[in-house]
C-alpha cells in the first residue's frame, strides 16, 4: 500500500514543479517585456 502513496505523491510534486516552471518562464517573459 506504500507505493501508490508514493506515486501519487510523485504526481503531485512533478505537478507543482512543472506549474512552477511556467510561473517563472511567463515572469521572466513579461519582465524582459516591461523593462524593454
Amino acid at each position: 500500500m506504500i507505493l501508490p502513496i508514493n506515486n501519487l505523491y510523485l504526481f503531485k510534486t512533478r505537478q507543482a514543479f512543472h506549474e512552477l516552471r511556467l510561473w517563472l518562464f511567463f515572469a521572466r517573459f513579461f519582465n524582459k517585456n516591461i523593462v524593454a
